[in-house]
């Protein structure tokens, strides 16, 4: 699943590291970039495996679920490159910098929680 600016769509939150995210996400009042992965079948991919092109989104509403997972909902803010992650708090942890839709530099730079969705 791919997210764009202004599309609001659920989906589940499971892996560990994508369920930290979330919790660091709402916990920091910060959004997350949410990036595809390169190959869906990988369980839990490394940095490298994940696309450094994304939507910066904003979590509207989290549930948990009786099985510990999360739906989630959000909501497109802004598409953006990933510049440098880090995954030493159990979660990747992204800088990244905007993009118009032309995909030209926008002024804005932001560290996001950074949860993948394949």
């Amino acid at each position: 699943m791919v997210v764009i600016p202004g599309m609001r769509t659920q989906f589940m939150a499971g892996r560990e590291s994508s369920v930290r995210a979330l919790e660091y996400a709402k916990t920091n009042n910060s959004n997350l970039f949410l990036a595809t992965q390169h190959d869906d079948a990988v369980f839990d991919p490394k940095a490298s495996e994940i696309s450094k092109f994304g939507c910066i989104c904003k979590v509207l509403e989290s549930i948990e679920t009786s099985d510990g997972h999360f739906k989630v909902l959000v909501e497109g803010i802004e598409m953006a490159k990933a510049f440098t992650t880090d995954d030493s708090k159990g979660f990747f942890f992204a800088t990244v910098q905007g993009l118009d839709i032309r995909g030209e530099d926008a002024p804005n730079t932001a560290g996001s929680p950074y949860a993948v969705k394949a």
